[in-house]
C-alpha cells in the first residue's frame, strides 16, 4: 500500500519530522483517503485526504489539564488518557490488577451500560445472570443495585466528570480511560449496576463475560464511597442480595408500606425470578438498617410537625 500526499496539506513539522521518523521506526498514523489505483500486482495507491498521528496519552493529559476549570485530581497516570488508537501499553493499574488475581478481599465495582440500548429490568437480568456464571455458589454473598447514572450539573465538563470519577491514589481498578468515559458521558445516557463482595479475580472475570455477552455493557470501575463523585452518583442501597443459591429481593419498611398501599402484588417479582431458574430459591429480605433510618426520619418529621402545630395553637 502506497499513500500519496498533496504537499500543500503537509505542515513543516509533519514533512520534516514525523515522516522522517516513520522512515526510521514504525509509527502509527490514522486518516481517510481515496483509492487512486490498484496495480495487477496488488499494490494499492491511496490519495490521502485527512492524515495525521493519533493524540498521544501525554498530549491528551496536557490538554485536559489546560482546559479543566477544576484542580487536576491525583491518582491518574498518562496511560489513563490513552485512546483506542494509542500505541501505549495498558496502564500500570491493569498490570497491577493482573498480579492481584486470586485476591479474595471483597470489593465493590460499578458496571456501566448504555441506557439507550436497554429495556426496563434488562440490566438487572444481565448482571445477575453473569454473576451466577462467574461466582461459585459457595462464595456468593453479594449485593447488587441498579440505577441511572446521573451527574450533577455544577458546571463541570464531561472530561472533568470522567477524570474525577476515575481518579484515586492508589489507583482504582478500572477498564475506562478518561477520553473514553468523556465520550460516553457526552454521547449517551448511562445506567450503572454496583456489585459488592467480589474478589479481584471475580471482578475481572465478570468484566470479561459481560463484554462478551451483553451488547449494552461499557466497562467497569472500582467503587470508593470516599470519592465525592462516587458518593453522589452511585446507588446507596442494594436491590438484590445473592447468598449461595438464593436470590433475595431487598426492601425497606417505607417501600413496603407504599407497595401495599398501592395494592401491588408482592408475589409477582418473586415468581418472575423463579421462572428464570437462575437461583434455587427467591425470597424477600428487609434492609433493617435502611428501615431504621427511615423510621428515624419519619419520627423527626412527625416531631417537627407536632412542634409546628403546638406553636400555631399558642399563637391562636
Amino acid at each position: 500500500m502506497i499513500i500519496t500526499f498533496d504537499p500543500r496539506w503537509l505542515t513543516t513539522s509533519t514533512a520534516t519530522t514525523t515522516l522522517h521518523e516513520a522512515a526510521r521506526e514504525p509509527l502509527m498514523f490514522s486518516g481517510i483517503g481515496s483509492v487512486a489505483s490498484v496495480s495487477e500486482g496488488g499494490c494499492i495507491r491511496i490519495s490521502a485526504l485527512v492524515f495525521g498521528q493519533p493524540e498521544t496519552p501525554a498530549q491528551a493529559e496536557f490538554e485536559y489539564a489546560k482546559n479543566s476549570i477544576f484542580p487536576v485530581p491525583s491518582g491518574l497516570a498518562s496511560a489513563d488518557f490513552r485512546n483506542e488508537l494509542s500505541m501505549s501499553r495498558l496502564s500500570q493499574v491493569n498490570e497491577d490488577q493482573a498480579r492481584e488475581r486470586g485476591s479474595v478481599s471483597g470489593k465493590s465495582i460499578a458496571l456501566l451500560f448504555d441506557e439507550d440500548k436497554v429495556l426496563p429490568g434488562q440490566v438487572d437480568r444481565d448482571v445477575l445472570t453473569q454473576v451466577s456464571r462467574v461466582v461459585p455458589e459457595y462464595r456468593r454473598d453479594l449485593g447488587v443495585a441498579v440505577a441511572s447514572l446521573i451527574f450533577g450539573n455544577d458546571g463541570a465538563s464531561a472530561s472533568d466528570l470522567a477524570a474525577h470519577f476515575l481518579a484515586r491514589d492508589p489507583a482504582l481498578w478500572k477498564s475506562f480511560t478518561v477520553p473514553g468515559l468523556t465520550t460516553l458521558i457526552r454521547s449517551c445516557n448511562l445506567a450503572v449496576s454496583t456489585v459488592s463482595g467480589l474478589s479481584q479475580e471475580q471482578a475481572s472475570d465478570l468484566h470479561e463475560v459481560m463484554s462478551e455477552a451483553v451488547a449494552s455493557y461499557l466497562g467497569y470501575v472500582e467503587v470508593d464511597r470516599d470519592l465525592p463523585l462516587h458518593d453522589q452518583t452511585l446507588p446507596v442501597h442494594d436491590d438484590y442480595h445473592v447468598v449461595g443459591s438464593e436470590l433475595r429481593l431487598v426492601y425497606s419498611a417505607a417501600r413496603r408500606v407504599v407497595e401495599e398501599a398501592n395494592g401491588e402484588d408482592l408475589e409477582a417479582p418473586l415468581s418472575e425470578w423463579r421462572q428464570r431458574g437462575l437461583f434455587r430459591d427467591v425470597k424477600w429480605e428487609e434492609d433493617l438498617e435502611r428501615s431504621a433510618d427511615e423510621e428515624r426520619e419519619a419520627s423527626m418529621l412527625i416531631e417537627a410537625w407536632l412542634k409546628a402545630q403546638s406553636g400555631n395553637d399558642l399563637l391562636g
